[in-house]
Protein backbone atom coordinates (compact mmCIF):
# COMPACT_ATOMS: atom_id res chain seq x y z
CA UNK A 1 0.00 0.00 0.00
CA UNK A 2 1.04 3.47 -0.75
CA UNK A 3 1.66 6.29 1.52
CA UNK A 4 -1.01 8.50 2.70
CA UNK A 5 -1.56 11.88 1.55
CA UNK A 6 -4.12 14.19 2.51
CA UNK A 7 -6.62 15.27 -0.32
CA UNK A 8 -9.49 18.16 -0.84
CA UNK A 9 -12.63 16.41 -1.87
CA UNK A 10 -15.38 18.58 -3.17
CA UNK A 11 -18.77 16.71 -3.77
CA UNK A 12 -21.70 18.17 -5.99
CA UNK A 13 -24.81 16.71 -4.33
CA UNK A 14 -28.01 17.16 -6.16
CA UNK A 15 -30.30 20.32 -5.48
CA UNK A 16 -33.29 18.12 -5.62
CA UNK A 17 -32.23 15.98 -1.99
CA UNK A 18 -33.07 17.16 1.76
CA UNK A 19 -30.78 18.25 4.25
CA UNK A 20 -31.35 14.50 5.74
CA UNK A 21 -30.41 12.87 3.22
CA UNK A 22 -27.12 14.97 2.24
CA UNK A 23 -25.99 14.36 5.56
CA UNK A 24 -26.55 10.50 5.48
CA UNK A 25 -24.74 10.68 2.01
CA UNK A 26 -21.99 12.77 3.60
CA UNK A 27 -21.99 9.81 6.41
CA UNK A 28 -21.70 7.09 3.71
CA UNK A 29 -18.61 8.77 1.87
CA UNK A 30 -16.84 8.61 4.88
CA UNK A 31 -17.62 5.17 5.73
CA UNK A 32 -16.54 4.59 1.85
CA UNK A 33 -13.49 6.46 2.39
CA UNK A 34 -12.65 4.45 5.63
CA UNK A 35 -13.12 1.41 3.66
CA UNK A 36 -10.50 2.22 1.37
CA UNK A 37 -7.90 2.74 4.06
CA UNK A 38 -7.91 6.12 4.50
CA UNK A 39 -9.40 8.91 7.37
CA UNK A 40 -11.83 11.79 6.91
CA UNK A 41 -10.00 14.62 8.66
CA UNK A 42 -12.60 16.95 8.06
CA UNK A 43 -16.59 17.18 6.13
CA UNK A 44 -19.10 19.63 6.12
CA UNK A 45 -21.91 20.83 3.61
CA UNK A 46 -21.36 24.34 2.42
CA UNK A 47 -24.69 24.68 1.15
CA UNK A 48 -26.47 24.98 -1.97
CA UNK A 49 -25.01 27.22 -4.74
CA UNK A 50 -25.97 28.45 -8.35
CA UNK A 51 -23.39 26.02 -11.15
CA UNK A 52 -21.65 28.06 -13.43
CA UNK A 53 -22.70 25.06 -16.56
CA UNK A 54 -24.76 22.29 -16.00
CA UNK A 55 -23.62 18.84 -14.37
CA UNK A 56 -25.78 16.15 -15.02
CA UNK A 57 -28.66 18.99 -16.34
CA UNK A 58 -28.88 20.37 -12.55
CA UNK A 59 -28.12 24.04 -12.43
CA UNK A 60 -27.78 23.99 -8.82
CA UNK A 61 -25.74 21.90 -5.93
CA UNK A 62 -25.32 21.36 -2.52
CA UNK A 63 -21.61 21.49 -1.96
CA UNK A 64 -19.83 19.00 0.32
CA UNK A 65 -16.29 19.51 1.08
CA UNK A 66 -13.85 16.93 2.64
CA UNK A 67 -10.28 16.69 4.13
CA UNK A 68 -8.96 13.29 3.87
CA UNK A 69 -6.17 11.37 4.71
CA UNK A 70 -6.24 8.80 2.10
CA UNK A 71 -3.41 6.48 -0.13
CA UNK A 72 -2.33 7.67 -3.41
CA UNK A 73 -3.39 4.15 -5.03
CA UNK A 74 -6.57 4.08 -3.99
CA UNK A 75 -8.12 7.60 -5.23
CA UNK A 76 -9.28 5.66 -8.35
CA UNK A 77 -11.14 3.08 -6.59
CA UNK A 78 -12.93 5.53 -4.00
CA UNK A 79 -14.05 7.91 -6.91
CA UNK A 80 -15.53 4.85 -9.10
CA UNK A 81 -16.89 3.61 -5.99
CA UNK A 82 -18.42 7.05 -5.10
CA UNK A 83 -19.42 8.05 -8.87
CA UNK A 84 -22.90 5.85 -9.66
CA UNK A 85 -24.33 6.90 -4.99
CA UNK A 86 -27.46 8.25 -5.77
CA UNK A 87 -27.24 11.70 -5.39
CA UNK A 88 -24.33 12.80 -6.34
CA UNK A 89 -23.99 14.72 -9.47
CA UNK A 90 -19.94 15.37 -9.41
CA UNK A 91 -17.33 13.66 -7.10
CA UNK A 92 -13.42 15.29 -7.58
CA UNK A 93 -10.29 14.81 -5.42
CA UNK A 94 -7.02 16.84 -5.72
CA UNK A 95 -3.94 16.19 -3.80
CA UNK A 96 -3.09 18.83 -0.85
CA UNK A 97 0.47 20.19 -0.66
CA UNK A 98 2.75 20.67 2.49
CA UNK A 99 1.36 24.22 2.96
CA UNK A 100 -1.96 23.08 2.45
CA UNK A 101 -2.95 24.59 -0.52
CA UNK A 102 -4.05 22.33 -3.41
CA UNK A 103 -2.47 21.16 -6.37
Amino acid sequence: MSDTRNYQATVLLSSQITEEAASKLQGGLGELVTRHGGRVLESHLAGRKRLSYRVKKASEATYLLMKLALPADQILPLSKAADPMEGILRFFIVKETANGKTQ
